[in-house]
């Protein structure tokens, strides 16, 4: 008979345990996810993207998804990706995306309850765009530059993304290409006559180039 009462009073031990547990779990279905990268309608090159959240009190596990172009008229939706909380106040997910539109979406979990997602939309652009919004910073001769000398150090900054530099010097009274070059350097000396000349350099890749950037110089 005890051993039965034992046994009666261990099991109703361990079933108070279990709804202190069951009650203890935390609603977290009113949180939102704060997204911090991309930002909403962000435009990022191709290649590698980080996707990173702030992590939410109480959630054990987060669901992450992509959507071509997007959630509501899906084309493609990536598998999910269940990342586990860690001990970090931020979530990532790396994922290679080519030129598209995409929607992704957040949303965290814990044993009973789960957050709304929060989605945010996406622009990925080939690389080649943002070269062509680069200009190249030019160093030498400076702007309006006047000199007696012919040898003219033409000098321009590196840029990022650009494998060669198209130089060219025009004689600005006969409106004539003096020199045009191809350069994997960033500089040049080039020997003129007295005249005045208008000069400009642009980057290129094998996709793309940048904008001109001019100025104008003066050999007496």
């Amino acid at each position: 008979m005890m051993r039965f009462t034992l046994i009666i009073f261990i099991t109703s031990i361990l079933t108070l345990i279990s709804c202190e547990d069951i009650v203890s779990v935390e609603d977290i279905s009113e949180n939102q996810i704060l997204t911090l990268a991309p930002s909403q309608n962000a435009e990022v090159t191709e290649g590698n993207i980080t996707f990173t959240w702030s992590q939410v009190p109480f959630v054990t596990t987060y669901e992450f998804q992509i959507a071509t172009p997007s959630f509501t008229n899906a084309l493609e939706i990536s598998e999910t990706d269940v990342v586990s909380d860690t001990m970090s106040t931020t979530m990532t997910v790396d994922k290679t995306l080519t030129p598209r539109n995409y929607e992704w979406r957040v949303k965290g979990l814990n044993s009973s309850y789960e957050t709304a997602y929060t989605t945010n939309i996406l622009v990925v652009i080939p690389e080649n765009v943002i070269v062509a919004d680069l200009e190249v910073q030019l160093l030498t001769p400076e702007e309006n530059f006047i000199t007696t000398e012919t040898s003219i150090l033409f000098s321009w900054e590196e840029l990022e993304n650009i494998e060669q530099y198209r130089l060219i010097v025009t004689n600005i009274n006969t409106d004539t290409v003096i020199y045009e070059t191809l350069a994997t350097s960033m500089q040049r000396i080039v020997t003129l006559s007295a005249g005045d000349y208008n000069w400009k350099v642009r980057g290129e890749n094998e996709t793309a180039s940048t904008i001109y950037v001019e100025r104008s110089l003066t050999i007496e």
